[in-house]
């Protein structure tokens, strides 16, 4: 099972191309306030629209999406079962693709000295806490964090809800492990969590077992 991973650069302008997107995408973008948010929203979407069409014969202002009660993008009229999640946050704007396993991905900046126990308190169960005050490793609030991220974009759920629901337990060879808590079992997905980048750490789920090879690709700017 092969996974493509793609990344991009939220600070570059190649993705200013407001014309590739929807009626509905320009619509939200419209309604986005804060400029840095709008910015990243419409070059998140461009480069997913970019990335898609290399799988796909169309270009990529004639992709349709469909969505979840909850906004999951999934295409529409695809019939090659392409399967993609994208997350951005700070400069940089993830696109993960599979064929016919659904795929969640998140990333996250650390930000060294954040009061993440506050955090914590708030969202994370009380074994992941306890975990935490047994680690002085400040990456491992991320970690918890963006695994249980992508396993709620993986579905197509809630944040909130997910947060709830999964939780993460570290295993005996120090990787972590995630519980549905609805179901009382580990799930059975294939994940990788890395530093993506200087000062960032991902997260990548792929539904089923079987061990996946993931290939990183940059979006020409």
């Amino acid at each position: 099972m092969a996974v493509h991973l793609w990344s991009t650069s939220l600070d570059s302008p190649a993705n200013d191309l407001p014309e590739l997107l929807s009626t509905d995408e320009l619509l939200r973008l419209g309604k986005i306030s804060h400029a840095r948010a709008r910015q990243a929203f419409l070059r998140s979407r461009v480069a997913t629209r970019r990335v898609l069409a290399e799988y796909l014969d169309r270009g990529a202002g004639n992709l349709v999406f469909a969505y979840n009660r909850n906004g999951k993008p999934t295409l529409a009229d695809d019939a090659q079962g392409i399967e993609f999640n994208l997350s951005h946050s700070g400069d940089m704007c993830l696109i993960a693709v599979a064929e016919k396993n659904r795929v969640g991905i998140d990333i996250e900046p650390v930000r060294k000295g954040r009061d993440y126990h506050a955090l914590a308190n708030r969202f994370y169960t009380p074994d992941e806490n306890q975990l935490l005050d047994s680690s002085a490793d400040e990456a491992l609030f991320y970690r918890i964090w963006t695994l249980k991220e992508a396993h709620v974009k993986a579905r197509g759920l809630k944040l909130m809800e997910g947060l709830d629901r999964f939780e993460c337990s570290c295993t005996d060879n120090g990787t972590l492990a995630v519980v549905d808590k609805i179901t009382e079992r580990r799930e059975a997905w294939a994940q990788r969590q890395w530093a993506f980048a200087p000062g960032y750490e991902a997260a990548l789920v792929v539904l089923g077992t079987e061990k996946f090879q993931l290939s990183h690709h940059r979006l020409e700017t």
